[in-house]
């Protein structure tokens, strides 16, 4: 993934859990409460599949609103083949849902940091086989791995990052329906 498909996905992330469930629930582990009724299901098995599947389908959003300008993978993919960025679904779809599925909102920031590495690792290697344009820029899958495996670090940031934007705005909203 480039820079702004990041930027794309977490925003349709961030849409979709506001808008299909209670912020609050989302952001809390399996481990800690039941999923919230308005959930597609009460049973792990299908939270599991929702978490990974909002992140595949924030990849796809983004890959989608990126496409038309997508210059980068235009200019390196060979006529012919789609310049499409196929890779952001399973790269979002691990990404994303590795950390919110186990995330607890308990962890310090370095447990967030070291779980969101753990989990950015993991995505990396499941977009890495679908993407092209890494490699046609890269010269080769072997320097592709290593620019990937350079990134981790700082997709872990924003990972982090934005799991602080959505927790503000739930101390935010929180503190505006207690009236403080």
């Amino acid at each position: 993934m480039f820079c702004l498909d990041f930027a794309f996905a977490f925003f349709i992330h961030g849409i979709i859990v506001k808008y299909t469930h209670n912020e609050h629930r989302f952001l809390t582990n399996l481990k800690q409460s039941p999923p919230p009724s308005s959930f597609p299901s009460t049973s792990v098995g299908p939270r599991i599949a929702w978490t990974y599947g909002l992140g595949g389908l924030s990849g796809l959003g983004a890959a989608i609103a990126l496409y038309p300008f997508d210059i980068v993978r235009m200019s390196v993919i060979e006529k012919g083949k789609s310049h499409f960025a196929f890779s952001s679904i399973p790269y979002m779809s691990v990404y994303l849902g590795t950390y919110f599925i186990i995330r607890d909102e308990k962890w310090t920031f370095l447990e967030k940091f070291g779980f969101a590495n753990v989990a950015a690792g993991l995505g990396a290697v499941a977009e890495l086989p679908f993407d092209q344009a890494k490699v046609a820029i890269s010269g080769s899958t072997r320097m592709a791995v290593i620019t990937t495996g350079m990134r981790i670090p700082l997709a872990a940031l924003l990972l982090v990052s934005y799991d602080q934007i959505l927790v503000g705005k739930i101390v935010r909203k929180k503190a505006e329906s207690d009236g403080t």
